[in-house]
């Protein structure tokens, strides 16, 4: 039940910025009136993004006032790819122990890939984002944004992070244009009007969500207050 509680204070943080967004720019954000279809991708949009930013643990301004803030190597990971090597949590002592070390890290990267794949397929059907510099500067924007938030919590921050964000963005894209040279059903369900949201920069209700949750959610207050701990 508690973890239900949280949750739903989590998104309702989120969604608070999104709200704020459209108000702000209720005039202007939608070209007449949208489809049922439209709608739906929007809407999943916006429960992605909450979602990525619950999973991978994103920072808020109260983390900030609960930990210390450090910028030390054990918080921040500046060389790709050798972090679990070179700083592994348990040291190594035998082969099986490097081989489960190994196979931990590529199940990780992978899953920092995939994560961001949706990310490049929602870019390409709402606002018809397609060139592959376009959909890498918003993949590694988003990636940023989450990285450098957890410079506030106790979480490291990794360009592992950010470089597999990136490319697991781009490759959405990609995949969902092989997808669509080869299927009618996909090619028709990604063919949105993409002059719904013409003009509006992806990455500004990403940030939107963001800050809904940066500023708004305050997990140790909550639990202090629910008397949780």
């Amino acid at each position: 039940m508690s973890d239900l509680i949280f949750l739903s204070y989590e998104v309702i943080c989120s969604l608070i910025g999104c709200l704020i967004y459209f108000a702000i720019h209720r005039k202007g954000i939608l070209s007449g009136k949208p489809s049922g279809t439209f709608t739906l991708y929007l809407s999943v949009f916006v429960v992605y993004i909450v979602l990525v930013l619950h999973t991978t643990g994103a920072g808020t301004i109260w983390d900030g006032l609960t930990y210390p803030f450090t910028l030390s190597n054990h918080q921040m990971n500046w060389i790709p790819f050798v972090s679990d090597l070179i700083h592994p949590l348990v040291a190594p002592k035998t082969v099986l122990d490097w081989v489960l070390l190994l196979v931990n890290a590529a199940i990780e990267s992978l899953l920092n890939l995939v994560l961001f794949i949706p990310y490049g397929v929602l870019l390409y059907v709402l606002w018809g984002v397609h060139n592959e510099k376009a959909i890498a500067w918003n993949g590694f924007s988003f990636s940023l944004l989450i990285e450098l938030s957890q410079l506030f919590n106790i979480r490291v921050t990794d360009i592992d992070d950010l470089v597999l964000n990136t490319l697991g963005t781009v490759l959405g894209v990609v995949l969902l244009k092989r997808v669509m040279e080869r299927s009618d059903f996909v090619r028709k369900a990604a063919a949105l009007d993409g002059s719904a949201l013409q003009g509006k920069q992806p990455m500004v209700l990403v940030t939107a969500l963001f800050a809904g949750r940066f500023f708004l959610y305050n997990e140790i207050g909550l639990a202090k207050a629910l008397h949780f701990i």
